[in-house]
């Protein structure tokens, strides 16, 4: 206690030199800002994790099973028996989706079609995402209709409500006998009406066509049975990895179920990545802060030298003249990493609610303002951080007024 105490009068207590003051009040704020800075930054990708997470919602599922060798496969009558009766799911859509070859009047680019049923629209709602036209995969008469996504209709200029052009795909052709003195016998062609256009993400917009199961089964040549995947749509508040234990159990090993994570694994490698390289960025910041604190304790020891010297004639050992000086830097640390938390943790909470930093060029994004998610383990990891610096920087200067002799202090 009693370095505890010290070191808090001589925090508080007005120095004799006023440099000191001087280098005290930028060693706090450098640590203060910098520290907020970190928790503004890191909650600014958690925003934008969490607004391209719920974009994603819009088209993957909570749940996708798929098989591990191959690219289709046929659910038998037990299984989706089985799957059907668990409680926690919601929905089950089937779904088949191969790389194709897109023409569209002399545009042309290669992108996904996707062959859905009806409860892909119940768990997704991606009929809700239409940017333009309507969502429909066939006519009454089954004429068979498709939704493309906005930027890949851009890339092949397709004109909307142009009902006199009809888009062409092309897929390979999956028969043994393909005859090599004719190209076009290597792939299966079709025509399809787009009617509307939907938007979701940009990298799902420029990649899927949708159309229905059956239209896309008898392009590729598969039975009315063969999928490529199984999307489930979980109920509210179900432990989603619970659920993965529960089908995986039902399909084994020779399928893999996976969550929205690991369905767009590499988009959000992409943000983690970045997160914590904006950390260690900053952490440096906080650093060069932080040192500021070894000069100020050099200072803080040669101005209270005559108080080193009287405490070491009292029979001060060396423990507690290190646990003094290294007290008083932690303090410090302490001091400003809570108001940096503190001002941080504030921006934040502004910025949630009035949106003070827009986009440049407001208006174009899916949002106006930048997204902000404040995390309490972020908050701790910046904690620890913060007071891990402090230390290290705190320790020399701590070591080197407990091995001045005292003769040398009070002679200086």
């Amino acid at each position: 206690m009693l370095p505890i105490f010290i070191a808090k009068r001589y925090l508080i207590a007005k120095k004799a030199t006023n440099f000191i003051n001087i280098i005290s009040s930028v060693s706090f704020l450098g640590i203060a800002i910098a520290t907020a800075a970190l928790v503004i930054i890191l909650s600014v990708f958690n925003g934008l994790e969490n607004l391209v997470s719920s974009l994603f919602t819009k088209f993957d599922p909570a749940l996708k099973i798929e098989v591990v060798q191959g690219k289709v496969f046929a659910p038998t009558a037990p299984q989706m028996a089985q799957l059907q009766s668990l409680p926690e799911i919601a929905t089950i859509a089937q779904t088949l989706q191969e790389s194709a070859l897109f023409k569209y009047q002399k545009n042309q680019t290669i992108a996904t079609i996707k062959g859905i049923d009806q409860n892909f629209v119940q768990l997704t709602h991606i009929d809700s995402c239409l940017s333009q036209g309507d969502f429909a995969l066939q006519t009454p008469d089954g004429v068979p209709l498709a939704v493309v996504g906005s930027s890949l209709a851009y890339t092949l200029a397709i004109a909307p409500n142009d009902y006199t052009h009809v888009l062409e795909i092309f897929v390979p052709n999956r028969s043994k006998t393909i005859d090599f003195t004719n190209p076009n016998s290597a792939f299966n062609s079709a025509f399809v009406q787009p009617v509307g256009f939907f938007n979701v993400q940009p990298e799902i917009n420029a990649k899927y066509v949708l159309v229905s199961l059956a239209y896309v089964q008898n392009l590729l040549g598969y039975q009315n049975n063969q999928i490529s995947a199984l999307e489930i749509g979980a109920k509210p508040g179900v432990n989603v990895e619970r659920l993965a234990t529960k089908i995986k159990a039902i399909f084994g090993e020779k399928f893999t179920i996976k969550n929205r994570y690991q369905q767009q694994e590499a988009v959000y490698k992409i943000f983690k990545i970045e997160k914590w390289a904006a950390f260690l960025i900053l952490s440096f910041i906080v650093f060069i802060s932080a040192l500021n604190l070894v000069g100020l304790l050099t200072m803080l020891v040669l101005d209270k030298k005559a108080d080193i010297a009287l405490l070491q004639a009292l029979g001060a050992n060396k423990s507690l003249i290190t646990r003094i000086f290294l007290t008083q830097g932690i303090l410090i640390t302490l001091t400003g990493a809570f108001l940096g938390i503190f001002l941080g943790v504030a921006a934040c909470l502004l910025q949630q609610k009035f949106g003070f930093i827009a986009f440049e060029g407001s208006g174009n994004f899916i949002i106006d303002y930048y997204p902000v998610s404040v995390q309490a383990t972020d908050i701790l990891s910046i904690f620890v951080m913060v007071l891990s610096l402090g230390f290290l920087c705190a320790i020399y200067p701590a070591w080197q007024a407990a091995n001045a002799h005292s003769s040398t202090i009070l002679v200086a």
